[in-house]
């Protein structure tokens, strides 16, 4: 009985999940945080135009370092304390899978996702919010 009742469990927040992804942009970020969707494009297609241009100088300035941002280091996790530090290792923090999220991402915004922990490219590979400065978070 126990193993029905968690799957069930295990089913319904499957479920849900996929129910909030299919919400309207708009809806989950007015939910979840108060950045716009323009503020949120316009920072989407720096993002990928730094990226492209292999510009990290600009992209750079995507980052949120006052928070600090923090990326996943051999399983261990790392704080980006300023520019010049993520610039020493952007090979590191920036990886192929995370440019990849990153150029992917939908410029309608549809495939991302919103929660009250910010936004999320991929599945999980990046980690922002505007209002929060930009990129907190990279997992490779």
């Amino acid at each position: 009985m126990t193993r029905i009742i968690i799957c069930l469990i295990a089913l319904s927040s499957v479920f849900y999940a996929e129910e909030v992804h299919k919400k309207p942009i708009e809806e989950q970020l007015k939910r979840h945080t108060s950045a716009s969707v323009s503020s949120v494009k316009e920072m989407l297609h720096g993002m990928k135009a730094a990226i492209q241009k292999d510009d990290m100088d600009t992209f750079s300035k995507f980052i949120a370092y006052k928070w600090p941002a923090r990326w996943n280091a051999k399983k261990r996790v790392r704080f980006i304390k300023n520019k010049k530090m993520f610039l020493k290792n952007h090979t590191k923090i920036l990886t192929k899978k995370c440019r990849e999220a990153i150029v992917n991402a939908k410029d309608d915004l549809s495939d991302l996702f919103v929660n009250s922990a910010g936004i999320m490219i991929g599945n999980g590979e990046i980690w922002f919010d505007p209002e929060r400065g930009g990129i907190f978070a990279f997992n490779s």
